[in-house]
C-alpha cells in the first residue's frame, strides 16, 4: 500500500474514532482533548488528520491501544498485542516467572469464571 493510501485510510479511521468519542460524550470535543485521549500530541494528531504525515511506530502502538488492531492493518504493519491495562501488563511481564502448574491454574480459573459469566449473561437475555 502506498503512503497516500495509508494517509487516507488513517484519516478515515481517526475521523470515525473521533465521531464515536464525541457521541459517547454527547458534546463537541476539541483536537486537544481527543489527542490527549489518544495519548499523543495535538501537533502529531493534526499532522495525521490533515493527511500530512504518518505516525511513528511508537505512536502507532499508542493509537492501537485506544483504537484497536485495525490501526496496524491501515498502516501496513503486522498486528502486535497492545496491553493498555496496567494489571494485565503486570501479569504479562511476570508470566514467564511462574511455574507451569501455576500458569495452568490461572488459565483454568479464568476459563471457569468466564464460562459462568457467559452462562449467566445468556440466561438473563
Amino acid at each position: 500500500m502506498e503512503e497516500q493510501e495509508k494517509l487516507t485510510e488513517l484519516q478515515a479511521l481517526l475521523t470515525e474514532a473521533y465521531l464515536e468519542y464525541v457521541n459517547q460524550r454527547r458534546r463537541k470535543v476539541g483536537d486537544n482533548e481527543f489527542a490527549r485521549y489518544l495519548g499523543v500530541s495535538v501537533g502529531s494528531y493534526n499532522q495525521w488528520i490533515n493527511g500530512n504525515r504518518l505516525p511513528s511506530y511508537d505512536n502507532v502502538i499508542k493509537l492501537a491501544a485506544k483504537l484497536g488492531p485495525r490501526v496496524f492493518d491501515v498502516l501496513g504493519y503486522d498486528r502486535v498485542m497492545v496491553v493498555a491495562d496496567p494489571q494485565l501488563l503486570f501479569i504479562a511481564e511476570r508470566w514467564g516467572l511462574l511455574e507451569h502448574d501455576t500458569r495452568q491454574q490461572i488459565i483454568d480459573h479464568i476459563r471457569e469464571e468466564t464460562a459462568e459469566r457467559k452462562a449467566v449473561a445468556t440466561q438473563t437475555r
